[in-house]
């Protein structure tokens, strides 16, 4: 298959642009990101291989990830708990023609992953739902429950950040994923790092850490076996 990107990433900056006269439209995650990642999936995937997105919210992601299926000749599978997300950019999707190959799921990763079999290897799941600690912990745990694991993990908000005494309810991906897959992890940083100089905390008192990427990627190849076993004292 042609593994060039160039006309991708056009098409998709174009695409995305045209979101921002979507009636409700707000984007979070940047552009660079959606397309490195995109980039990724057509450098090393296999054309079918489906696509997983935890967590829709307005619909850029999906968007994205839809033109990447479309790409590459596969299927996208996008699972929200709130229905009024699914809802909104399941016609954003229809608007900009690009919902034949999305499939949505209502309800979370763990439960998506207890009743889906593939029959082919995913390419990539996006991990991009609640970013607190013990719902990114569960959602990583999901990844390893499916059938077939994909060939890499891509997790947005790695710099996401919250002040203040350590919780598993605050915001924290950075500390799940590390504990999650151990001290030998290499992540590949994607997006755009948080600026530098003082954090600066906002009204729910998070904030990004100076420096960090706005999400990494994880080569799934040294965990098909699965996660490290915890580390004991």
């Amino acid at each position: 298959m042609d593994r060039s990107t160039a006309a991708f990433d056009g098409a998709l900056e174009t695409q995305l642009q045209a979101l921002m006269d979507y009636p409700g439209f707000k984007g979070q995650t940047s552009n660079r990101f959606l397309a490195e990642i995109s980039d990724l999936v057509i450098a090393k995937a296999e054309v079918g291989e489906p696509l997983i997105e935890v967590g829709c919210f307005l619909g850029k992601s999906t968007v994205a990830l839809a033109m990447l299926a479309r790409r590459m000749d596969a299927r996208l599978f996008s699972i929200d708990v709130g229905r009024q997300h699914i809802d909104f950019t399941a016609g954003m999707l229809a608007h900009y023609g690009l919902a034949d190959r999305v499939t949505f799921f209502h309800g979370d990763f763990p439960t998506f992953a207890a009743r889906m079999i593939f029959p082919t290897k995913p390419a990539m799941v996006l991990v991009d739902g609640h970013h607190a600690y013990r719902y990114v912990r569960a959602d990583i745990a999901a990844l390893f429950a499916l059938n077939d694991h994909p060939r890499y993990a891509a997790f947005h908000d790695y710099a996401l950040r919250r002040a203040g005494p350590a919780s598993e309810d605050a915001p924290n991906v950075y500390g799940a994923i590390h504990d999650a897959f151990g001290p030998a992890l290499s992540v590949s940083p994607v997006g755009i790092a948080g600026p530098q100089g003082p954090p600066k905390i906002n009204n729910r008192n998070n904030y990004l850490a100076p420096g960090v990427s706005e999400g990494v990627i994880i080569d799934l190849a040294p965990y098909q076996a699965g996660l490290p076993a915890p580390a004991t004292a």
